[in-house]
């Protein structure tokens, strides 16, 4: 398993993969995706095809804050382009694959929001 330095030595941090795949989100809706206890490291996060729609708000929480430590539009992560690289790049079936580790120590919270006039 590969070393995170920057979370204490408690025991092996748990390694998660998160998936965000709905069918349709109400304008204002707020759909939460994952509540995970630490320590961990969400090691992929995979957005269905859906998710990358113009107004669709990725927001993610470390350790019980209040605001999100990543808060942005789906189609601002992409660039306007799906890459293919080993950090982000396209699914066979039109998502989107973010291959960043994220630790965390107690909890990690992400959630998916819609922002746009229109359900998604």
């Amino acid at each position: 398993m590969q070393s995170y330095p920057l979370l204490p030595s408690i025991g092996e941090p748990r390694q998660r993969r998160v998936t965000l795949l709905r069918p349709s989100l109400s304008t204002g809706e707020v759909w939460p995706v994952a509540n995970l206890a630490g320590p961990g490291v969400i090691t992929r996060l995979w957005l269905g095809p859906s998710c990358s729609l113009p107004g669709v708000l990725l927001r993610c929480y470390w350790d019980e804050d209040a605001a999100p430590s990543i808060e942005l539009p789906v189609s601002d992560l992409l660039g306007g382009d799906v890459l293919d690289s080993q950090a982000l790049g396209a699914t066979a079936n039109g998502g989107i694959a973010l291959r960043l580790p994220m630790p965390f120590l107690r909890q990690a919270r992400v959630e998916v929001a819609n922002a746009s006039a229109d359900t998604l």
